[in-house]
This record gives structure tokens, sequence and C-alpha cells, in this order.
């Protein structure tokens, strides 16, 4: 008798997870959409202050700008993703796998950046420490809720769509920014001892001071005693002055290890 009775074809069938999985994942995803849309789409409208970011963050200076284009892109897209019921998976996944890689990048440079600003979410100050790991780690549980109360995925189309505008978007975003950079360059080399010295790569303090200012002078002295990992020192001057430097007389005021007189700071300078 069952041959004879209409059969459900199998598209028809019901195959919905239980109303608290679907529910769970809603809730999952609504918080994890809100929070990588506002981080990717902050990354791609602003490309060039993201890679400085990224850099501070001890990125290669190489990597830069590569890295906040693919985080802005990838975060963005997948925010998308986590949203549409039949791509929710595949966004979990995308979004799962960020966290780890942000966990086990911030866990290798622990001791480099404790207590620094991830620069994870605008308007949210994330420092790196214990709380840091809790948070991605719950974000983390998020999506294994966001995938668990999934259906099965489809609509590869639909991603590569949803990718095509996000990279066009980003694109468009740092030509905008490329054009606004409208200041004068820093130059690319200063003459330090009678050599050019790059400015392209690594990390440069440069101090601008008034030679004959007590204070600036001061400044001087105290950042050449300081343990630097490595430092070269020059001065430029196109004016003739002299300058002396009133130590801080309370030794309380002193780091370890700074001698209670510091060496002689006054100076001549001519022209040239």
């Amino acid at each position: 008798m069952n041959d004879s009775m209409a059969q459900l074809s199998p598209a028809l069938i019901r195959t919905d997870v239980p109303g608290w999985r679907s529910g769970l994942s809603w809730v999952s995803s609504l918080v994890l959409c809100a929070l990588f849309l506002l981080s990717g789409l902050w990354k791609i409208t602003d490309i060039q202050g993201t890679a400085v970011r990224m850099v501070q963050a001890k990125v290669p200076d190489s990597l830069g700008l590569p890295a906040a284009l693919f985080f802005g892109i990838v975060e963005t897209v997948g925010a998308v993703m986590i949203l549409v019921p039949r791509l929710r998976r595949w966004g979990a996944l995308v979004l799962g796998g960020l966290l780890l890689a942000f966990l086990g990048y911030f866990a290798i440079q622990y001791n480099t950046l404790r207590g620094a600003d991830c620069s994870c979410i605008p308007w949210l100050k994330r420092v790196v420490g214990p709380g840091f790991f809790v948070g991605d780690g719950l974000m983390l549980l998020l999506a294994f809720f966001a995938g668990l109360g999934s259906r099965r995925p489809e609509g590869l189309r639909a991603v590569a769509l949803i990718a095509s505008a996000v990279a066009v978007f980003a694109g468009v975003s740092y030509g905008v920014g490329a054009a606004r950079e409208t200041g004068t360059r820093a130059p690319e080399s200063i003459v330090v001892d009678g050599r050019p010295y790059s400015l392209e790569h690594g990390k440069i303090f440069l101090f601008y001071f008034d030679p004959v200012s007590p204070p600036c002078c001061s400044a001087v002295v105290f950042s050449s005693l300081a343990l630097w990992q490595s430092s070269t020192f020059s001065t430029t001057s196109s004016t003739s002055s002299s300058a002396s430097v009133q130590w801080p007389p309370s030794s309380t005021s002193r780091p370890r290890g700074l001698p209670s007189r510091p060496p002689s700071c006054t100076r001549t300078e001519t022209e040239g």
C-alpha cells in the first residue's frame, strides 16, 4: 500500500534543527555579525591607518598593508555570511578560523604586546592580557554555536559575489585614502655621521627640540641614557646657540641605573 501512496520529495522533507539550537544560532550569529562587520568595515575604510596599527602590533613592515586588506575583507565577508542562514556554517568557520589565528598570534607575541591595545574593534579598547584571551574564547564559542544550529550550507556563487563586492569596496577605499595623502612626504633618508640613514624601515624616534630650552635639552640627555635596543643620535641646527640642563634634584624622580649627575648638556652649535 505504501508503494501506491504519494511520497514526499526529499527536498520537501523538513530538516530544521531543534528550536533551541536555531535560536542559539541566531543570537550567536547576530552578535558575531555586529562585532566583525564593525571591525571589518573599520579596517577597509581606513586601510592606511590599519596598516600602521598592524605594524605597531609587530606585523612586518612589508606585510602591514596586505594584512590590513586581507583581514578587513575576510572579517567583513565572514560577518555577512554568518547572517545568511544558508551560508551561516561557512561564515562560522571563517570567523572561527580568524579567532584561532588571533589567539595564536597574540599568544606568541604576548610578552611583547602585553598591555597594548589590540586595535581589534573601534571604540572598544581591548588590552592584550588574560581578558583578551577570555573574550576571544567566548567569541570562538559563539562561532561554534552559530554553526551548530545552522542548516547545510550551499551557494558558492553567493559567497563569490559577496567577496567580490567587499574587495571592490576595499580597493576603492584604499584609492580614496591614497588620493587624500597630499601632505609633505618625509625624506627617504637623512645624513647621520656623514652617511645616509634610511627612514623607510624600522622604528625611528624623531625628537625636535630647541637647544636653548633647558627642558628640551634635559629630555635629550635623559633619553640618551635610556636602555634602547639600538640608537643613533644626530643633531641638526641652523642657528648658533648654547644650553645647559638642570637635572632633577630628587633621587626618587631618577630611574634606576641613571647617574646622580648627568653628563654636561652645554653645547655650542655653529652655522652649517
